[in-house]
């Protein structure tokens, strides 16, 4: 029952928003995504109902929902900019396995290429959130004190392994810096 509301309320939000796109229920670890090659949202339903009761504030489900599908909706808005990394995408996933992390960790080039995956990432996850905060604004489906907050904890997820990787970074960095001589 609880799948079809979901369902349901990720449809509201794209017909209310007139951006009409494909949906498809798909068991992964993720809540939500956005195919920018086939163009459609993908949405987990027991992952959506996992973290949202992660969440450390309470906010209802509904708008929980109803905020990532903005988001999603988002990545949509950069569709041109999505096409644009695929050769850069496949260039570091190429070098990621072709180079195991405990490899890449131990070796600045390589690494570096970490960073600028995370860093790539990071930026459409952010103009995602720029998107849907704009399309919130126009159609007023989210309060916007739980957009920010969604958003917040969702921009969250990606940071953390950032962090690390920025202080192994930051660990190499100072290693392979060559002592200045006096």
């Amino acid at each position: 029952m609880l799948y079809k509301q979901i369902k349901g309320w990720i449809k509201g939000v794209l017909d209310t928003v007139q951006l009409p796109m494909p949906m498809k229920q798909r068991s992964t670890g993720i809540n939500m995504s956005y195919n920018f090659l086939e163009n459609f949202i993908s949405f987990n339903p027991t992952r959506l109902i996992q973290s949202h009761k992660e969440l450390p504030v309470s906010i209802s489900f509904k708008a929980f929902v109803q905020a990532l599908t903005l988001h999603e909706l988002g990545h949509s808005l950069d569709r041109d900019a999505l096409y644009a990394s695929i050769p850069k995408s496949y260039h570091i996933y190429q070098i990621k396995k072709a180079h195991p992390y405990s490899e890449r960790s131990k070796n600045i080039e390589l690494f570096q290429w970490d960073i600028e995956d995370h860093e790539m990432n990071y930026v459409f996850e952010e103009t995602a959130w720029r998107n849907a905060q704009s399309l919130n604004q126009t159609h007023r489906i989210v309060d916007p004190k739980i957009m920010d907050v969604v958003e917040f904890y969702s921009l969250l997820t990606y940071t953390a392994e950032y962090n690390r990787d920025l202080l192994v970074h930051h660990r190499l960095k100072v290693t392979t810096t060559e002592p200045v001589a006096v």
